[in-house]
């Protein structure tokens, strides 16, 4: 029982020595990017850079944390089937989710081909058949259906999109 004892507590000396040295570390706030038009998924990406979905305009950038520049590598605009002024509600979404697959951040270029992955999700058209309003508080939503698309990263694009599923929002 004393041994036991004599663990804990040496275990929360070194968490509470642990936090209290870490508190000390210097961090500084920079701004890596600006201009982003309605960022929604933002996730650290390979070879030090962030990748963010922008909802409204559809574009998916990827941004040199280092430098600050920006490279769009998707331009998704033109495969959504409705506009922001076309008398309808627009998608809370939009351009939505990514993730990256795993391979692509090793080292080993080989592992990196072999699964050059992005998905993304992204409301792509509203469904057939409906009189909505752009009222938010009607009972008469629009309802859209959501694609879910894996894209190949090919350094400075995605490209071969295969569709995953659809989904609708009913």
């Amino acid at each position: 029982m004393f041994k036991i004892k004599a663990i804990l507590y040496s275990l929360g000396f070194l968490l509470f020595i642990h936090d209290a040295f870490s508190q000390g570390e210097p961090f500084t706030r920079r701004t890596v990017a600006t201009g982003l038009n309605s960022p929604w998924e933002i996730t650290y990406g390979p070879n030090d850079s962030i990748w963010v979905t922008e909802s409204v305009t559809y574009l998916v950038k990827r941004i040199r944390v280092s430098t600050g520049s920006s490279t769009t590598l998707l331009n998704l605009s033109g495969n959504k089937n409705f506009s922001q002024g076309d008398g309808g509600r627009w998608p809370q979404g939009g351009l939505m989710g990514m993730a990256l697959h795993p391979a692509l951040y090793s080292a080993n270029p080989a592992i990196r081909n072999a699964k050059p992955w992005v998905y993304l999700a992204y409301v792509y058209e509203r469904v057939a058949g409906q009189n909505c309003v752009t009222n938010a508080n009607s009972s008469n939503p629009c309802n859209f259906e959501t694609r879910i698309v894996r894209y190949d990263y090919g350094g400075n694009s995605l490209t071969n999109n295969n569709i995953i599923t659809i989904l609708e929002d009913s």
